[in-house]
């Protein structure tokens, strides 16, 4: 199935290059097409049509994933989860409410467990059995996010949207260290939907204060925790 990534009313996205606008200015037919540089912040009000591939920034800039590489390399840990997600690691910051709908299989990973793990010399059959106990796995949900980071194995986020009226800026910003990102960010009532390229996808929060709920199909909410050292994996065979 494909998935739609719902972003309401200011959402904030980081983009790995923004090189065209197309668009719509208020009422009128006008239309232009122009090339940005980077240090140019443009400001646009009323229609707008995006249309493009986000592939987000390298993932370790945000949680070094390949220090875990050798205690998810174990067989036993390997079976539990997909660590395809570490083979070219991108992450994309979602500000605003977020949405996953029906996805197929989440799996929720305690980070402080896997952290207990990296100072030993060897990793024992009850420290394995440990973390499979405390994993949780939840199928055919939907989830809920605001203040997270979408992570990637470097397929990219496909968008697509029209919007009647909005209010849209791209800029570039130092968020993260002294790396200089190109934003994009757009204020309007219509949701945005993207649709992501690949099959495993991760859900990591951004600090204590990101939300993360789990909805069943009767969405009745089945899990919800704002501890920020976990990881979600998501895993859709069905992604196109």
């Amino acid at each position: 199935m494909n998935h739609s990534l719902k972003i309401w009313m200011g959402c904030l996205l980081i983009l790995s290059a923004v090189n065209t606008i197309d668009a719509q200015i208020l009422s009128t037919s006008t239309y232009f097409q122009v090339n940005l540089d980077d240090d140019m912040m443009p400001i646009s009000i009323g229609s707008l049509d995006v249309n493009g591939i986000i592939y987000g920034v390298e993932a370790d800039s945000f949680i070094n994933l390949s220090s875990y590489q050798d205690i998810l390399d174990n067989p036993l840990i390997g079976n539990l989860f997909d660590t395809s997600i570490l083979e070219n690691p991108h992450a994309i910051p979602i500000i605003g409410d977020t949405y996953f709908d029906d996805v197929d299989k989440v799996t929720i990973i305690d980070l402080d467990l896997l952290n207990d793990l990296l100072d030993k010399d060897s990793i024992s059959f009850d420290d394995i059995q440990r973390i499979i106990d405390n994993t949780t796995i939840f199928y055919n949900v939907d989830i809920q996010t605001e203040q997270c980071i979408f992570g990637t194995n470097g397929r990219g986020v496909k968008i697509n949207q029209q919007y009647k009226y909005s209010l849209s800026s791209i800029f570039s910003t130092s968020i993260i260290d002294n790396m200089e990102t190109p934003m994009l960010a757009i204020l309007a009532e219509t949701p945005t939907h993207l649709r992501y390229l690949g099959d495993i996808s991760a859900i990591v929060p951004l600090s204590d204060e990101s939300l993360i709920k789990i909805l069943d199909s009767n969405n009745i909410e089945v899990w919800n925790k704002t501890n920020s050292n976990i990881i979600l994996l998501i895993e859709d065979d069905n992604l196109s």
